[in-house]
């Protein structure tokens, strides 16, 4: 699971799902499993997360998509 990224999105007022689906163009469903890691983010997609959401703010992709264990 993707514990950073969609701590993030919620502190910034975001439905993860839904953010994160409207940024890459997908359904909300396989944006839920990217955000559980069930499925995984492409380098392009994280980029694409990172830069349209978080432009200003001093994440690393490193810090957003750290997979986190169970």
């Amino acid at each position: 699971m993707l514990n950073n990224l969609r701590a993030e999105l919620v502190r910034k007022g975001y439905s993860p799902a839904k953010i994160v689906s409207e940024v890459l163009g997908c359904n909300e469903k396989t944006a839920r499993n990217k955000i559980s890691g069930e499925t995984s983010f492409t380098v392009s997609e994280a980029l694409k997360v990172k830069a349209e959401i978080f432009p200003t703010d001093n994440f690393t992709v490193e810090y957003l998509f750290a997979e986190k264990s169970a």
